[in-house]
């Protein structure tokens, strides 16, 4: 298993368990307990420490059932899983070499469990746990004797969520939120109507929605729920009762009052937590939201690459005491999201977040009450924690952030009104620039207070700029009003629209842009030639880029949305810092330190304002499990493999989805071991989804044309070259109407046309044409439109020209699947194209069609098995597989035969519609489908028909599969197979071991 993203549904497809460990529990190792944490990735447990970020185990629990909760009995060393229907039992060794040892096989419940807890322990309910299910019904179930008791309650109805709030054998409570948009809490303690049904204990209102989760706080008396309509609202439990709330009375006697409605999620909240210091919530929206216990929200933050967040779980780290000698709780709280991955965040550091400090001018005389701030700089290494100002009346000044003091370091009256500084690598010296073109020259290593400068007159009229060319501060590049940077070895034009490019850097022998389109350009050079490779869209949260910091192995962006200045990772695909400034139009800098503690400063209505914040724990520890994708997937396809060294291998795919990405990733298949997945480069320019990815390898090249298609009729062409890394370079991008016209901008080169936005590209093919040599440079790209049109066009790699050649209309049909057929003989090389429509029609392109099956084809697949056989194999909507053996004869390009030999048929070979087909060697041919089954198929010859049968079918953990492929490799002979959906999901295996029904899931 690579990734897998949860299915959608009530209860939390993702669900992660840390242990709270008592003092009384000194049996196991305490400290690793402490850092260990289970996360649910569809029927398999992943177990982590997550201090020091290792996997120890992964354990398969359910055959078919996701995990939907974990809970941790520490006093027995106990850990239950539960999913669906289904519960399994586990044993937390420390003496084996496996963690978790199975103690229960997989039994079942009679209705859908929603929560599960174990029963505070009492010599007669010893090894027993109490379960809420989808009917309103509560069982109590004994481990030792297998016996149940059942109870349900007086309202007979379906329910969204449930949560056992008091596990105490004697007074256990329940809190359930029905469909009717109400929550009800129930004992199976309480009082009893004539028919044994339990009455409720409190019945509480005011949602507008469906109730998505319940969660209690036994110290704070604290109730939060959460809600469909976009809402966390917070309860306040009180009671007349003596007793405490582990006691019936309590809840009988209890007056639960609504004190707080939080509004901040854009959509569904799935799941909400309650601390001893805020609360926390998660919801589809992609947002974690942090909350003070008044209701107010002190935070929220963007996460899980804009995929659904699912669950949430936090840990308590450790009490510290602030500066007023107050206990303080730090936690630790774990995310699980869409894109598959698992992330922590430091909440501590999310109620400083934000935070800005302003700060007025010193005043030195009565003059000096009229002066302001007109540029901000920030310092660093061993002159951190200051910044410098230039202002209007030519002071330069520096104020030190930890003593709150401001200090005087240079004047001069030709510096005032306009001041151009730079400071230099280190912040050893600094350069300052003014109007009349002359350069003053400072050392800021100089701490006296006669520090001495020099002053040169190095142009006619006023300097624009100043830069430090190299790190060693040699030489200083000043630039004026009259261009005179004369003969430019290359030019490129509205690389960033009109807007302008706010920064340029070198990085790994990569050139990378930024500008005001909120686009990042990538160039490598090449023949002395600056060569743009491609272009990084982040998202429409940062409008307005100004400068790129790199940072370890991130790309920090620094820029602007409406008000707000934002640290942007590409990374996580997220904001990391966000700070409320007024905008982009003002003078700011920003500095991040060495041990994560970034600095940001600015001038707002003539005063200067900082903000600090740790983005220690954000950019170097908050990664678990990194993601992939927040969205669907709907295409995957293998490039090539990647030797890493004499024991490990890559595969390349290139996959892409609803994300409008195209994804270079890779999976690293060691020796013996399961495979890791690695994120290579994303690739974006898609206006739409994308829906189908075709390559090509280039003659002479170690490199790969790629063609990717998606919505908005677009075509968007790339060369993946396999180097020492992986590079992407966009070579073309075309919108093709529904004439397949295309024209370009009169004025900046941009290619653009009359857009259809009904049409799709849902398919798409290349291969070298007959008509042309490999080396001409000529490439022919067929394309399956869901106007009912196949479309061929030649594409010239080395002029980017796109031509279109052919134009046939299918039918009143959408064309789905397109695949080809190369044909070679003595004198004729020809190739043959097959589609796939809704109509169920397998065609080939200006010959015969069959009708196959009774409504759309979604998957297509042909292989060559002798002389001039071939296998077609078909799979879609009417849930069927057929096979057919063709013979094709080609006499010239225009004269083919076709018949078909045999034909296999299997009617109901998924449960519901397949979505992905290939065929595999030694009669072998694969199936996935949305039932989350991966078929394996047999097939022979016999005198008069081809038989097609079942040889082995595994279950899937991504839901919704959209696409397969599968790839052979050449050394170990071993195939891998890749599904793509809600999720990524590969399996490698041998023909050997399917015949054998042996299938590894890695």
């Amino acid at each position: 298993m690579i990734v897998a993203a949860p299915s959608a549904g009530i209860t939390n497809a993702w669900q992660a368990a840390e242990f709270d460990m008592s003092d009384d529990f000194s049996n196991t190792p305490k400290n690793a307990l402490e850092n260990f944490l289970f996360v649910a990735e569809s029927n398999q447990i992943i177990l982590f420490n997550w201090k020091e970020k290792s996997l120890l185990q992964k354990e398969i629990v359910f055959q078919s059932n996701s995990i939907h909760g974990i809970r941790i009995d520490v006093s027995q060393n106990k850990v239950l899983f539960f999913g669906g229907k289904s519960i399994r039992i586990y044993t937390i060794s420390f003496y084996s070499d496996k963690w978790l040892i199975s103690i229960t096989e997989e039994f079942n419940l009679d209705d859908w469990i929603h929560d599960i807890q174990w029963i505070a322990q009492e010599p007669n309910v010893e090894n027993s746990f109490a379960a809420i299910s989808a009917h309103n019904c509560f069982t109590i179930w004994n481990l030792e004797d297998r016996k149940t008791d059942v109870f349900q309650s007086s309202e007979n109805c379906i329910l969204y969520s449930g949560n056992i709030i008091c596990k105490v054998s004697n007074a256990l409570v329940v809190a359930v939120g029905t469909v009717f948009k109400e929550i009800i809490l129930w004992s199976p303690n309480s009082l009893s109507e004539s028919n044994g049904r339990k009455l409720p204990l409190q019945n509480l209102t005011g949602h507008q929605g469906v109730i998505f989760s319940i969660t209690y706080n036994t110290s704070l008396k604290l109730l939060s729920s959460t809600s469909d309509d976009r809402s966390v609202r917070l309860w306040k439990v009180c009671s007349d009762s003596v007793l405490n709330d582990e006691s019936l009375e309590f809840w009988q006697k209890a007056n639960i009052e609504n004190i707080h409605v939080l509004f901040a999620h854009e959509s569904r909240v799935w799941m909400s937590a309650i601390l001893e210091n805020c609360i926390l919530s998660i919801g589809e929206d992609s947002n974690l939201c942090f909350w003070d216990l008044n209701g107010k929200l002190l935070n929220k933050k963007k996460c899980h690459k804009n995929g659904s967040i699912w669950c949430l779980e936090t840990c308590k780290t450790s009490k510290i005491e602030d500066d007023k000698n107050e206990e303080m709780i730090k936690y630790i709280a774990f995310t699980g999201g869409s894109d598959g991955g698992v992330y922590m965040w430091d909440v501590e550091n999310a109620f400083a977040c934000g935070l800005v400090s302003q700060i007025s001018l010193h005043f030195r005389d009565t003059s000096s009450r009229s002066d302001f701030p007109r540029i901000i700089s920030l310092l660093t290494d061993q002159m951190s924690g200051q910044l410098m100002v230039t202002t209007d009346k030519g002071w330069l000044s520096l104020y030190n952030i930890e003593l709150q003091n401001w200090s005087d370091i240079f004047y001069d009256n030709s510096f005032a009104s306009y001041c151009v500084p730079s400071i230099s690598f280190n912040s050893v010296f600094l350069a300052l620039g003014n109007i009349y073109g002359e350069l003053a020259l400072l050392s800021l290593k100089d701490q006296s207070d006669k520090r001495k400068f020099k002053k040169l007159k190095i142009h006619e009229g006023k300097i624009c700029s100043l830069h430090w060319v190299n790190k060693t501060s040699d030489y200083l590049l000043s630039c004026g009003i009259k261009g005179q940077m004369i003969n430019p070895s290359m030019t490129h034009q509205y690389i960033h629209g009109d807007n302008g490019v706010t920064d340029i850097q070198e990085h790994q022998s990569l050139i990378y842009s930024a500008g005001r389109d909120g686009k990042i350009q990538l160039y490598a050079m090449c023949d002395n030639n600056l060569n743009l490779l491609h272009t990084i869209k982040v998202s429409h949260d940062l409008e307005w880029i100004g400068k790129m910091l790199f940072y370890n192995e991130d790309l920090l962006l620094l820029g602007f949305h409406t008000k707000d200045f934002m640290v942007w990772s590409t990374q996580l695909e997220s904001s990391i810092m966000a700070v409320e400034c007024g905008g982009g139009h003002r003078s700011w800098d920003f500095y991040l330190s060495e041990d994560g503690v970034a600095t940001f400063a600015a001038i707002k209505k003539k005063d200067v304002i900082f903000s600090k914040e740790n983005l220690q724990h954000v950019l170097n520890k908050s990664i678990l499990k990194a993601g992939i994708s927040g969205q669907e997937f709907c295409h995957v396809c293998y490039l090539f493999t990647k030797d890493c060294n004499p024991e490990d291998s890559m595969s390349v795919v290139a996959c892409g989805g609803e994300d409008n990405a195209l994804r270079i990733i890779g999976l690293i298949n060691k020796m013996g071991k399961k495979h890791k997945i690695l994120s290579l480069c994303n690739l974006s320019g898609h206006l739409s989804s994308i829906r189908a990815i075709s390559k090509f390898k280039l003659v002479g090249e170690n490199s790969y044309l790629v063609v990717s298609v998606g919505g908005r009729s677009q075509m968007m062409i790339w060369k993946i070259t396999n180097d020492i890394y992986v590079q992407g370079q966009q070579l073309a991008s075309y919108i093709l109407s529904d004439l397949g016209k295309v024209t370009k901008h009169p004025i900046k080169g941009y290619k653009t046309i009359q857009v259809d936005p009904q049409t799709r590209l849902m398919d798409v093919s290349i291969c070298i044409s007959e008509k042309h040599e490999l080396s001409s440079g000529k490439y022919m790209i067929s394309t399956a439109c869901s106007d009912s049109y196949f479309r061929i066009y030649t594409f010239d790699i080395n002029t980017r020209e796109l031509s279109l050649c052919y134009n046939l209309y299918h039918g009143e049909h959408c064309i789905l699947k397109l695949s080809q057929v190369l044909i070679t003989n003595y004198s004729n090389k020809n190739v043959i194209f097959v589609t796939g429509a809704t109509d169920g029609n397998i065609k080939f392109v200006s010959h015969k069609s069959f009708k196959n099956h009774q409504s759309g084809i979604n998957a297509l697949d042909v292989k060559f098995i002798s002389g001039s056989n071939w296998l077609i194999g078909s799979a879609g909507d009417d849930n069927a597989l057929t096979l057919s053996l063709l013979n094709l004869v080609t006499f010239s390009s225009r004269d083919i035969k076709c018949d078909e030999i045999y034909s296999g048929y299997v009617y109901n070979a998924h449960a519901s519609q397949i979505t992905g087909i290939k065929i595999l060697d030694e009669n072998i041919v694969v199936t996935a489908s949305i039932d989350q089954r991966i078929n394996f198929w047999t097939w022979n010859f016999t005198e008069d028909q081809l038989i097609v049968d079942l040889l082995l079918s595994k279950i899937s953990l991504i839901p919704d599969i959209a696409h397969l492929d599968a790839w052979q490799n050449e050394i170990s002979k071993e195939w891998t197979l890749l599904v793509c959906g809600q999720g990524l999901e590969s399996f490698t295996f041998t023909v050997e071991e399917i015949q054998n029904c042996d299938l590894k899931k890695d």
